[in-house]
């Protein structure tokens, strides 16, 4: 898991004391000593940059699990979010589904109740009504024509016979002033 930059490169050692051409003659064991110091000094630095290069490596190794971890915190909101929406739309489609449901069942329980219900029994009620009507009708409508008929006919022979009078009448009038004058 490297970021492709290079780490950085170990500081540079400070720069060695010359060196004596001639033996220290006084003490020689300063010498030693001094040759001591610096490997100690010299081991002393390798480990600080080692321990550096370690602390460099965790730092990058640090960033990279935390840019890692952030698009992998991407991803899933994504995808949570992805699924939320299509939770979202199949509840939108249940719901239409069940709105459709409820109106086809009322359409349903509706139509039951008029053609196959309630709506017989008002058309044949109202089928005996009105041949009920009708037959009332025509018997009074027979029973009118008859007695008018019958009225007609009397009415007839009754100004026939005001006529038939009036002409006596008249005959006889005629008949009285001819034989008058």
């Amino acid at each position: 898991a490297t970021t492709g930059v290079p780490p950085p490169a170990p500081a540079p050692a400070p720069p060695a004391p010359p060196k004596r051409t001639v033996p220290n003659r006084v003490a020689p064991t300063l010498d030693a000593r001094a040759e001591a110091r610096k490997q100690n000094r010299k081991i002393l630095a390798e480990r600080t940059n080692a321990r550096l290069a370690e602390q460099r490596a965790a730092a990058a190794a640090a960033k990279e699990e935390r840019e890692r971890s952030r698009r992998h915190d991407v991803a899933y909101e994504e995808h949570a979010r992805a699924a939320r929406d299509e939770r979202a739309a199949k509840e939108a489609r249940l719901e239409l589904a069940r709105q459709y449901n409820r109106l086809a069942r009322l359409h349903r329980d509706r139509a039951t109740l008029l053609w196959r219900g309630l709506k017989p029994w008002v058309v044949f009620y109202e089928t005996r009504r009105a041949a009920s009507r009708k037959a009332s009708r025509w018997h009074a409508d027979g029973l009118v024509q008859r007695i008018f008929g019958t009225w007609c006919a009397w009415r007839e022979r009754r100004r026939a016979a005001v006529i038939a009078r009036q002409t006596r009448i008249l005959a006889r009038a005629a008949a009285t002033a001819s034989t008058a004058s």
